[in-house]
């Protein structure tokens, strides 16, 4: 019987030792996942931040070209050329798209008004 008692001794004191174990784990596992979540905000907040940046950023070169386009600052002229010839680049091609839009719109019509007489005649 005593083999038993001491059996039974050893088999509780290592079952508390390994629920004392779980816990701590369960706790270390718990503070790493709020952590983890921590990282995962402080990156989102920072992703949000930086694409803040960017249209703060796209706003004030906004801004400095629409004031300076026609005298921009010696380091600024080559950017403001490269723009103003965008932009006119993006005039002509929107000029283009509106005569084709016109060109469209007239042979539809064209061919609306024909059909219409051919079935008139007939």
């Amino acid at each position: 019987m005593a083999d038993f008692e001491k059996w039974k001794d050893r088999t509780v004191a290592a079952v508390c030792k390994a629920a004392d174990k779980s816990a701590e784990f369960a706790q270390t596992v718990g503070e790493g996942a709020k952590v983890v979540g921590r990282i995962a905000k402080l990156k989102t907040n920072m992703a949000v931040d930086r694409d803040e940046t960017r249209k703060k950023l796209a706003e004030l070169g906004e801004r400095y070209y629409e004031a300076h386009k026609n005298d921009p600052a010696s380091e600024f002229s080559q950017l403001v050329t490269d723009l103003n010839d965008i932009a006119a680049r993006i005039a002509q091609k929107e000029a283009e798209v509106i005569a084709l839009k016109k060109e469209l719109k007239e042979s539809s019509e064209a061919k609306h008004t024909a059909e219409t007489t051919h079935e008139d005649s007939q």
